[in-house]
């Protein structure tokens, strides 16, 4: 019996079913799909313009577009020539924002980063006399006047068409620094790149950053993931199943929990007789009649980590197998970061999420909370599913206290929901409701939703195919 696990990713495409054309960003400037152990060094080179990597170009540095005042959203959307659409969060109203003269198009296949009173992201255009080859910047759109500038020159994806290409991500940024990676299909290596976030100066530069350690009882090593920008200016993601902090000047990766030591347990928090609000059996037994197999889940990040409170918060699941069935274990921890403790855990109840045909001889699919969002804002967490008809739940980090909101079907089969990053005040959401047909196959209408925190209702709703550029 094998486990199948759905876990669902929507793009923001308004109105379309697939991304942009061969000339949007978002089919030359992408994620790189796996890890590999090789670096790549940090040698530069110039790009078409003579510029070095990280050298600001001062051509088309302001948007071409007259400002269009304060700005609730900003998104990435194939239905714009630029790739970037703004909203009023009163009206609902939308426009395109122009991009400067350097970037033709803004990467489409990963949504902005926030920081404080900007959104970044890449954008690129083609070079000279090529059909593919590409020259990569950073795009910072300023969201008090929806002013869209470029803050850096990155490099070139290929230096004519027929050369190996290079793929960039932009990973994380703080107020002071934005990285970005790139990855090399002639090396199969990656480079990070660290610039000034205010004069998009190159900072500093260096292969994937990697851990390795020993100790009395053996080693561990690892690489850094799930890589986020903070408001006291760190850099945090996940490495050795711990929190970890990124030093971008050298690359070193800093546990904040040792690898010999234990971040916890769920046991050290919960009792067999909670284990109803924090586990799920395949079989349907109570839980607390294995506590021993639930209890013994180490709380690792399974996601993303996001700050707030003075707390790191983050989703922990596991399945473990108990009498030939698969189950669902877990719960949102909270993480001091004053003492680098876990301080607390939080039951997600039903929606830890769902197990379907997981008994004894079953095939066995699980929909988890794993790759849930997490936001911090207004001194509540939300939590975003990414799984059909999962629901947005807002945590009372006082308390623990969790309130659902279901997203309206809207007479559709199901609901596939996405947290938008491009909004400073709001929560904004990306709301997919789809139709079911007989053949298995189904379709989908997006629409882009706010959701107001303090009393979990969507107070506006905008059909994808209403918004204008």
């Amino acid at each position: 019996m094998k486990p199948f696990w759905l876990l669902a990713f929507a793009m923001i495409v308004l109105g379309a079913c697939s991304g942009g054309s061969d000339d949007d960003v978002g089919a030359d400037v992408s994620a790189p799909t796996s890890q590999v152990e090789s670096n790549q060094g940090s040698d530069e080179s110039p790009d078409a313009s003579g510029e070095q990597p990280g050298e600001a170009s001062s051509e088309g540095a302001t948007s071409e577009a007259t400002p269009v005042g304060p700005v609730g959203l900003v998104l990435v959307t194939p239905a714009t020539e630029s790739g970037l659409l703004a909203i009023d969060a009163a009206s609902g109203a939308s426009v395109a924002l122009a991009t400067p003269e350097s970037v033709e198009n803004v990467d489409l296949n990963n949504d902005v980063v926030l920081v404080g009173d900007s959104v970044f992201t890449l954008g690129s255009q083609l070079r000279d006399g090529q059909s593919s080859a590409r020259d990569v910047s950073i795009v910072r759109v300023d969201l008090a006047t929806g002013t869209a500038s470029t803050l850096a020159a990155v490099g070139p994806t290929q230096e004519t068409d027929d050369d190996p290409r290079t793929d960039f991500t932009l990973l994380a940024a703080t107020g002071d620094q934005v990285i970005v990676r790139s990855s090399s299909f002639a090396t199969g290596g990656f480079e990070y790149m660290v610039y000034d976030a205010s004069t998009g100066a190159l900072v500093s530069t260096y292969g994937e950053p990697r851990f390795e350690a020993q100790f009395d009882s053996g080693s561990c090593s690892g690489d850094i993931s799930e890589i986020s920008g903070f408001d006291d200016g760190r850099f945090l993601g996940v490495s050795v199943g711990s929190p970890a902090a990124l030093d971008t000047a050298t690359g070193t990766i800093e546990p904040l929990v040792g690898c010999d030591e234990e971040l916890g347990k769920l046991g050290d928090f919960v009792d067999a007789a909670e284990l109803d609000a924090y586990a799920i059996t395949g079989d349907g037994s109570a839980p607390g009649a294995n506590a021993d197999s639930f209890l013994s889940l180490d709380l690792e990040p399974s996601g993303g980590l996001v700050a707030g409170g003075g707390d790191l918060w983050w989703i922990s699941i596991g399945s473990p197998v108990v009498n030939d069935a698969f189950n669902l274990v877990g719960a949102l921890v909270q993480f001091d970061l004053g003492s680098n403790q876990i301080e607390a855990v939080h039951a997600l109840g039903e929606d830890l999420g769902t197990l379907t045909d997981c008994g004894p001889g079953g095939e066995c699919f699980i929909a988890s909370s794993e790759l849930s969002q997490l936001r911090y804002l207004d001194d509540q967490l939300i939590i975003v599913g990414v799984n059909d008809n999962d629901r947005v739940l807002v945590v009372d980090p006082a308390t623990g206290a969790v309130s659902p909101t279901t997203i309206s079907l809207d007479g559709a089969a199901a609901t596939s929901t996405r947290l938008l990053a491009g909004s400073r005040d709001d929560i904004w959401l990306e709301v997919r409701r789809f139709d079911e047909f007989e053949d298995g196959s189904r379709q989908g209408t997006t629409f882009i939703e706010r959701l107001d925190v303090a009393s979990g209702e969507v107070t506006l709703s905008i059909p994808g195919n209403e918004l204008s550029g």
